[in-house]
């Protein structure tokens, strides 16, 4: 199917024998960069998606009047992001909302409880910051050297050996550096690398979100071209001839090359099959890397009952669960909180029913409210985990992971298989800006390959 314009969709049929010059499996948001720049240089360009829509890991969806994003939420860092760059492109307006970067609240109108379902005062929130940043730069000090094999819990019990602090106040930010490795990379800290802590780049400046959801960016990028909707890629076959793309229920097409998407965790599940197989350092670089969970609950009350903040933390809730409430009155436009839980916790509440996820929630939220807390009017789950097409939300530094595994993922096979998605960004993985960066430099490396203007892999970055 086509979309040349927002909404629209029409059939294109194939011509007989007819080659197309890249197939991209994956209409996410590295697909769509990558053919958008492709076919603006020219190029014959289809894209198999096997969703019936665009955007992969952006998902906005409406519900209860409104739009929510199920999937990615924040630009992360503003200053230099080709994702806010997009963001005017497309027109989508946005709202600063740095509740994205989560400590213990010294910015103003943060609010933080402690396990007693108390208020911290500013001066308990101070204290929990200074400690949190002491412990941390031993942290980092020790992931600079550390083995690909240690874990981040190893390296926060050792760090926290040597601080000083007293075990009341140690625990606490054993606690804390757990959640913010589960909100930041979706994984628990005994899985992830404790060198994982010092790759990678950030951007500065604000961090904001999408009133009328991120799907206005992935639909910006469909616009014009020949995007497939239903199809789903089990083979492909690549050698020196080409490749060839095999379809459910829907034959192959022929290519010169194919431009791969896929997310890792549908990588690391083999449900696509290659012909020959990969190469061997590609197969180990996803076998060590991690795709971790990241999944959200959406609560709409008749009326808000919470503090005015765009965040609310909890110490000590039951297993993690739940410690971080987003209040979305301001962006949605309804009295809506936004929970998101990641790594172990999101493991185990994936596996229980709709019901069973909201009660655990309301019981942390009377935990802190009271009889205050009514029974939501509706609500929403996400579960990234059993996701056939995603199999988690995004990749993290597993323990024995190494530095090149990114870069591994993103080689060229043959110069006919090439690979994109936020996996394969060294510098940006993770993050929606990571995914845009990789299709930039696919598109660049095949226009590059070709003797086209595109330049070289690395200007990419």
């Amino acid at each position: 199917m086509s979309l040349p314009g927002p909404g629209s969709r029409r059939t294109a049929p194939e011509a007989p024998g007819a080659v197309t010059d890249t197939l991209v499996v994956g209409a996410g948001m590295a697909g769509l960069y990558a053919a958008r720049e492709l076919h603006r240089a020219g190029r014959d360009v289809v894209v198999l998606e096997v969703r019936d829509r665009v955007g992969g890991r952006v998902w906005s969806d409406r519900w209860e009047g409104g739009t929510i994003d199920l999937g990615a939420s924040w630009i992360h860092g503003v200053e230099g992001n080709p994702v806010a760059d997009l963001a005017r492109e497309a027109g989508a307006g946005t709202l600063v909302n740095n509740a994205g970067t989560l400590d213990y609240g010294v910015r103003a109108g943060a609010v933080h409880y402690g396990a007693d379902g108390r208020r911290l005062t500013p001066a308990e929130c101070r204290e929990r910051q200074r400690d949190h940043e002491a412990v941390s730069a031993g942290l980092f000090a020790l992931a600079r050297t550390a083995d690909p094999d240690e874990s981040l819990a190893s390296g926060l019990r050792r760090a926290l050996a040597d601080s000083g602090l007293t075990p009341a106040r140690a625990l606490r930010v054993l606690h804390a550096r757990c959640r913010m490795a589960e909100d930041d990379w979706g994984a628990g800290a005994e899985e992830l690398c404790l060198s994982g802590l010092v790759t990678g780049q950030d951007h500065e400046g604000d961090e904001v979100v999408f009133p009328d959801g991120y799907g206005q960016l992935t639909r910006h990028l469909a616009t014009g071209l020949d995007v497939r909707l239903g199809h789903r890629v089990t083979r492909v076959e690549h050698g020196d001839g080409g490749v060839t793309v095999h379809i459910d229920g829907q034959g192959v097409l022929t290519a010169r090359r194919a431009l791969i998407t896929l997310p890792l965790g549908v990588l690391k599940e083999g449900s696509v099959t290659f012909d020959p197989a990969l190469p061997e350092p590609k197969l180990r670089a996803v076998e060590r890397l991690g795709m971790g969970l990241y999944d959200k609950l959406f609560l709409r009350f008749p009326r808000p009952f919470w503090d005015e903040s765009e965040v609310i933390g909890q110490e000590g809730t039951p297993h993690g669960a739940f410690a971080n409430w987003y209040d979305l009155r301001h962006v949605v436009g309804a009295p809506v909180l936004l929970a998101l839980n990641g790594g172990p916790v999101a493991r185990r509440l994936q596996d229980l029913d709709d019901t069973a996820v909201v009660r655990a929630a309301l019981n942390c939220l009377r935990g802190l409210y009271g009889e205050r807390v009514e029974e939501p009017s509706a609500h929403r789950v996400t579960r990234w985990g059993t996701d056939p097409y995603a199999r988690g939300a995004y990749s993290y530094p597993a323990v024995g992971s190494l530095p090149g595994d990114h870069d591994a993922l993103a080689a060229p096979v043959g110069g006919r298989l090439h690979f994109a998605g936020e996996a394969t960004s060294a510098d940006h993985s993770s993050t929606v800006h990571g995914a845009v960066l990789s299709g930039l430099r696919e598109a660049r490396r095949i226009l590059g390959t070709d003797g086209g203007t595109g330049g070289s892999a690395d200007t990419a970055r």
